[in-house]
């Protein structure tokens, strides 16, 4: 963050809580950062997960805040201008941009490598601003053309609104949290999109969701008891004289449901199927295809940089990304 001249406060909240992160920070390459540290263990389920995320929150001195994982990096052109915006507009809280993705050594799951690529992730605005012209709409846009808040830069208070909302209810899945983050947001205020700005790279194959087992997920989590405290709560939120706006949000689940049930249980529907794909993609033949897919998306997100944005916020990408590979590639 130092190498590419983060000027805002940091908050970590270290829910492994084992020491090596407090260990990590002290090191003198981190101090020209101010680092807020603290350890949250989280044991039970998601609740605590949920509880740590409100604990970072309320540490902030700031009037805005913004999430970030710990394998993907904030790009400062970007958060810049977004936080600009956010200053001169009060009637705004929340604002986000393009989530840029990159992958390592070919799109393998590791903290360093020797190859650094820009690659697709969340490269897509369906929409400039949230709710669409009527709630019930927006709700189909939420659950079917999904475009992700999480990492926009938010006001504290709306923030801080939503992720004590969310510990009351206590949802079992995640899946069902992120939707009522992203239906809850725009209830607070106005949420926009900056198709300029270039503010979150997100590092592609270390994400935890890659390796879940859906079918055990699903009967570990209270999934029908989420969905409907989340269609109460947001109906409830948005127009309480709609009688039949919770009983839309619930079709419009059960819609959404059909579809993600049956695309995530395709590789135990078609086993053999499945095999053979991960064995053409393991293949040399894979590896080539794989590698040439690569660098098209590369190239396509460098080109829609030079398109939405004027050549000194391109330039400024540029030097940001290529900071963050020399850092990659050469601290292994």
């Amino acid at each position: 963050m130092s190498l590419i001249q983060f000027e805002h406060n940091i908050i970590i909240a270290d829910g492994d809580a084992d020491g090596y992160i407090k260990e990590l920070i002290e090191n003198k390459s981190y101090s020209e950062l101010n680092i807020n540290f603290f350890e949250y263990r989280q044991t039970v389920n998601y609740i605590d997960y949920y509880k740590m995320i409100v604990a970072a929150i309320e540490r902030a001195q700031s009037d805005y805040v913004m999430l970030c994982d710990n394998d993907d990096f904030l790009l400062p052109s970007g958060t810049n201008k977004i936080l600009s915006f956010l200053k001169n507009n009060p009637d705004h809280i929340s604002r986000g941009g393009y989530i840029t993705g990159f992958i390592l050594n070919g799109g393998t799951p590791v903290d360093y490598g020797s190859s650094f690529r820009l690659s697709s992730y969340y490269d897509k605005l369906f929409r400039l601003e949230e709710p669409s012209s009527n709630w019930h709409g927006f709700i189909e846009e939420v659950l079917f053309n999904f475009q992700s808040s999480f990492y926009n830069i938010h006001t504290k208070e709306s923030l801080l609104t939503i992720y004590n909302e969310i510990v009351a209810m206590n949802f079992t899945d995640l899946t069902v949290t992120e939707r009522y983050y992203q239906m809850r947001l725009p209830s607070l205020g106005k949420v926009t999109y900056d198709p300029s700005a270039f503010h979150y790279l997100r590092q592609k194959g270390t994400s935890s969701s890659a390796n879940i087992n859906v079918p055990l997920e699903i009967l570990k989590s209270d999934m029908p008891s989420d969905v409907r405290k989340l269609a109460k709560k947001i109906s409830s939120t948005i127009d309480e004289e709609d009688s039949e706006f919770e009983a839309h949000i619930l079709d419009k689940y059960a819609e959404y449901y059909g579809y993600y049930f049956s695309h995530n249980t395709l590789k135990y529907r078609f086993t053999r199927l499945f095999n053979f794909k991960l064995a053409f993609m393991n293949s040399s033949i894979g590896k080539g295809l794989k590698k040439y897919l690569n660098l098209y998306e590369n190239y396509q997100l460098l080109s829609k940089v030079k398109k939405w944005s004027n050549r000194s916020i391109y330039k400024s990408f540029d030097d940001e990304i290529k900071t963050i590979s020399n850092f990659i590639t050469k601290a292994r």
